[in-house]
């Protein structure tokens, strides 16, 4: 039956959208009470409410952005190097090249070595143009 598809779908669309509420709520009290040991509770509830007032600009920004299109009408030819991929996921979703950059500072810290061979390939120029 179609319409139990679309019941079933709903109800889970709203039972994430319950949790992903309980969840805001619950980080922001936490914001709020770490706040709380260094600073008087006013200046903790101002920089809790202006957190997560750039939180939901920023993330505002980028569906508004998504709804016209930008990311999807425009065909991109395939970037060069692994510089040019790095900087196209930036650009394109902002929020993955941050977990990503994330990511590869904690295995940086963890392995130095892995920083120099990163940066190797991050500078070396695509083989394809070399052989031409």
């Amino acid at each position: 039956m179609i319409g139990r598809g679309l019941i079933n779908r709903a109800v889970a669309t709203f039972v994430a959208a319950g949790a992903a509420f309980v969840a805001m709520v619950a980080l922001g009290a936490t914001v709020y009470y770490l706040l709380l040991l260094a600073v008087p509770p006013l200046i903790g509830a101002a920089l809790t409410a202006l957190l997560f007032a750039l939180i939901a600009a920023v993330v505002a920004l980028v569906f508004v952005r998504r709804a016209h299109g930008d990311d999807e009408d425009e065909e991109y030819d395939e970037p060069e190097g692994l510089g040019m991929r790095a900087l196209r996921l930036f650009q394109q979703r902002p929020i993955l090249g941050a977990a990503a950059a994330l990511a590869g500072g904690f295995i940086f810290l963890r392995n130095p070595a892995l920083a120099t061979m990163v940066a190797a390939a991050f500078t070396e120029k695509s083989r394809v143009r070399n052989r031409r």
